[in-house]
């Protein structure tokens, strides 16, 4: 009697947030990473810090996602490199600062080529802001605040299972 064996590839995409200082990138980082919401005010990130996330597709795959949230101002020349391949890239701005809004065309500047999975998140949406576009650029903002889960997104920006992930 033959035996059928299904194997499901992992496969790691790597979920890189981008923008100022201060906009919220570490927050956001932070609660799709552990589950945690703080409601503290985070330290700035020095460098980089970077969690490992699983996520289960509904065909039964899994697709491990690194989530990198590199520090603000001091990054702009790292951006290049890690900004390849089959990414998904969220630049991070902040509601209550229009200066944040006004660098976004500069943090685009450091992408060598724009990622096909990117989207604009406007932070700090729970607090008085202005109205904001829907879009930079031809980029989707999307609204989140400190309490947003941001892993749905994340999720519905993943590349399609491909046919190569099953083997028989």
């Amino acid at each position: 009697k033959a035996t059928v064996s299904v194997l499901y590839w992992t496969i790691m995409t790597k979920v890189i947030f981008i923008g100022d200082t201060g906009v919220g990138k570490s927050s956001l980082v932070h609660a799709a990473g552990t589950g945690l919401i703080t409601e503290e005010k985070m330290q700035p990130t020095i460098g980089l810090e970077f969690y490992n996330k699983t996520i289960i597709r509904d065909c039964g795959s899994e697709e491990k996602v690194m989530i990198w949230d590199m520090g603000g101002y001091q990054f702009y020349g790292l951006v290049p490199p890690l900004v390849r391949g089959d990414i998904i890239l969220l630049l991070v701005y902040d509601v209550t600062n229009p200066a944040s809004y006004d660098r976004l065309g500069a943090w685009l500047s450091c992408c060598d080529t724009l990622p096909r999975n990117a989207r604009i998140l406007a932070t700090k949406t729970d607090l008085p802001h202005d109205p904001q576009p829907p879009s930079f650029r031809g980029i989707p903002i999307v609204q989140v605040n400190r309490s947003t889960d941001i892993l749905p997104l994340i999720s519905s920006m993943l590349p399609p299972p491909r046919s190569a992930n099953v083997c028989y």
